[in-house]
């Protein structure tokens, strides 16, 4: 009789996981706002020139377009999320994306290859769209974006980048 009590005790404290946020049709991307900061860190093969950075938006020089501290440029839309790389810019994802969607640049192809994957970094577990960049069918890199909170992880040969905190706060990131 203790074992069956004890059994049903145990069964009733087991975690439930909380609720993802669906990604549809009206999801967008909400976190480009002028003074919104990300604290990004990072593992190197290369000999660490840092161990974190201090991302910021600094102004929005035209619709969208958002420049960081670094002198950087992001194009943020509610539906399109995109990175500048040599002065032009590359979509990464869009905000109803499908896995296989594929989006050509000057910057290589970046392909969907997830649209909900738990992504857990030092400031939490977010569910995210999985991107992977190639440039004339070679590997390049992979995004790991989320609708609230923007880049939360980058990963490339030389690096690897993750969120560890914002000065912002939007929806709770997913916990599992």
């Amino acid at each position: 009789m203790l074992m069956v009590i004890t059994y049903f005790a145990l069964a009733g404290c087991e975690k439930k996981d909380e609720p993802k946020l669906p990604i549809t049709e009206d999801s967008t991307f909400t976190f480009a706002a002028i003074g919104h900061q990300w604290i990004m860190g990072y593992d190197t093969a290369m000999p660490k020139v840092f161990d974190t950075d201090t991302l910021t938006i600094v102004s929005c020089p035209e619709s969208n377009t958002w420049q960081m501290n670094d002198s950087s440029l992001m194009y943020c839309s509610p539906n399109e999320f995109k990175l500048e790389k040599e002065g032009q810019f590359f979509t990464v994802c869009m905000a109803n994306a499908k896995v296989n969607d594929e989006y050509e640049g000057f910057a290589g192809n970046c392909k969907v290859v997830d649209i909900d994957i738990p992504v857990t970094v030092p400031a939490g577990t977010f569910n995210c769209f999985k991107v992977d960049r190639s440039v004339n069918g070679e590997y390049r890199e992979t995004y790991y974006v989320n609708l609230q909170f923007g880049l939360i992880k980058n990963e490339n040969a030389e690096y690897i980048c993750y969120l560890v905190s914002t000065n912002f706060h939007m929806l709770a990131p997913q916990q599992k």
